[in-house]
């Protein structure tokens, strides 16, 4: 699983479940696998309980996981597609991602603004743009999905 981005304006538990999510989108974790442990995610992070807690709700109202009393948080065979109020819900959270992307591309301009072109800064903010500017688009063409 990635890092944290430093950078990256979203709330921790927000950053923690899109983490949990591309690992599973990336086939790291797959159906049936546990996830790691709570303690494990905190100390790997350096969050605190409820922050961990937060991320694996919101990956288990996407339908993504199962948690299992006792036992561990598991990736769902079959993802559930959320239903109309957490399809509500779902838009809800792409837009404010979308809201926070607008904002670190406009800061990301402006830092890749004061670098000389070519030097190690403006290609690292380059990057970081690029990556940005991707995500936003793959989430606009996901809004399809919901019909928005």
């Amino acid at each position: 699983m990635r890092d944290f981005q430093p950078d990256d304006p979203a709330p921790p538990f927000r950053q923690l479940a899109a983490i949990i999510r591309d690992a599973i989108a990336d086939g790291e974790f797959r159906p049936g696998d546990r996830l790691p442990s709570s303690p494990a995610l905190r100390k790997r992070y350096g969050l605190a309980p409820m922050t961990v807690q937060s991320a694996i709700r919101e990956l288990r109202t996407e339908g993504l996981v199962a948690s299992r009393q006792g036992i561990g948080v598991f990736v769902r065979t079959t993802p559930v597609r959320p239903s109309g109020t957490d399809r509500v819900g779902e838009v809800r959270r792409v837009l404010d991602r979308l809201c926070q992307l607008r904002a670190r591309i406009d800061v990301l301009t402006a830092l890749q603004a004061e670098h000389e072109r070519g030097s190690a800064h403006y290609r690292h903010t380059a990057a970081l743009l690029a990556a940005a500017t991707d995500e936003q688009s793959l989430l606009i063409d996901g809004l399809s999905s919901f019909g928005a």
